[in-house]
């Protein structure tokens, strides 16, 4: 996989993931149904193809619950986190692949909207 194809595949998965999040049920819905754990999980497997290991953001078994109707569902607290946590990971990533020089030398100062503080402050 060329360089170009590898950064479309980035791309890819970080819309997916962002679609995901932007239909997320709002409340009073608690749950999140197993179909969009299933888009969900899809791109993180494009993330798991170029090499990242995203295994600690995919929804385990144990984390599946059963209504009375049989049909499966994710607590939807648990799935914002892990969803979130997979987009601020995709994003250090990214930055790291694009090789932007901040993230080079400490990622995790580099997050939109966040700013740790410095070595030597």
């Amino acid at each position: 996989m060329n360089e170009q194809e590898r950064a479309d595949k980035l791309r890819r998965a970080f819309v997916k993931l962002a679609g995901v999040k932007a239909n997320v049920p709002k409340p009073p819905n608690i749950v999140v149904m197993m179909a969009q754990v299933a888009v969900y999980h899809d791109a993180l497997n494009h993330l798991e193809a170029l090499g990242f290991d995203v295994e600690e953001f995919k929804i385990k078994a144990h984390q599946i619950d059963s209504g009375t109707s049989g049909e499966k569902y994710v607590d939807r607290y648990l799935f914002l986190t892990l969803l979130d946590a997979a987009l601020l990971y995709f994003e250090v990533q990214q930055r790291l692949f694009e090789g932007d020089p901040a993230a080079q030398q400490e990622p995790w100062l580099t997050v939109s909207g966040f700013k740790g503080p410095r070595r030597g402050e």
